[in-house]
């Protein structure tokens, strides 16, 4: 985006306190549309903005992408938001803003066959990682322990590989259990590590044409995470009362 239309944006949220008020924003998602984790972030989003002073009208919709088009895509305003992402994805010279406080955290395992042997990142110096490509959290950690990383667009392919033994491990979202559920890996030699190899928070992250909701959603995300709400929808606890299925 370049500076005269940043600056129109900026003007006009000085100038125009409705701003605020009749905003549908579009927020990016890896997860997959339709499936219960979707539904239940989305939830999550609808009751952020259901905390909101009752003179905004403010609503939520996920539309899911790859991590290297929403990133695109929210860079030049075409989406009004990312729905996690870690605090390196976006540099300060991108149009957009973080919330302080983070909504949950992005956790990977380590799917392998189950004769692997490494439990934690450090241990996986001498092995060949596959990794969805634009995932920004491996690419940090390739980065910081000089880890050898193929980066694959698809997921059943890096578990096939991973299977065949053309690559040792695949870090990736704990969503990739339903992959292990197929036939083509129902009866393969592959698990996962049930404890999560990275924690890493993750944050809204909002176009800065959008800059003055965030306080309001800091204050609803942290008012959610200290009744443990967010834990709980995650986990699905909350799936009947909201009608997930």
């Amino acid at each position: 985006m370049n500076s005269r239309v940043r600056f129109v944006f900026m003007l006009l949220m000085v100038l125009s306190p409705l701003w605020l008020f009749g905003q549908h924003l579009v927020l990016a998602t890896p997860l997959e549309e339709g499936s219960r984790i979707f539904k239940r972030v989305s939830k999550l989003f609808d009751m952020a903005v259901e905390d909101f002073p009752e003179n905004m009208e403010v609503s939520v919709q996920l539309r899911s992408m790859t991590y290297m088009r929403a990133e695109m895509l929210l860079k030049d305003g075409l989406i009004d938001g990312d729905s996690g992402r870690s605090d390196f994805v976006y540099s300060e010279d991108d149009p957009v803003v973080y919330t302080s406080v983070p909504l949950m955290a992005n956790f990977l395992y380590m799917f392998c066959r189950d004769d692997f042997q490494s439990t934690d990142i450090e241990g996986l110096q001498s092995f060949r990682i596959a990794a969805e490509r634009g995932n920004r959290i491996v690419e940090y950690y390739e980065k910081k322990y000089s880890l050898d990383v193929t980066y694959l667009t698809n997921v059943e392919q890096a578990l096939k590989m991973v299977h065949n033994s053309k690559l040792d491990v695949l870090l990736a979202g704990i969503t990739v259990t339903a992959y292990l559920k197929l036939p083509d890996f129902r009866d393969s030699n592959l698990t996962y590590l049930k404890s999560p190899v990275i924690r890493h928070p993750s944050y809204l992250v909002l176009h800065e044409k959008h800059a003055q909701l965030v306080p309001f959603f800091n204050e609803a995300i942290r008012k959610m995470a200290q009744e443990n709400l967010i834990y709980r929808v995650l986990m699905g606890e909350k799936d009947e009362i909201l009608g997930i299925q």
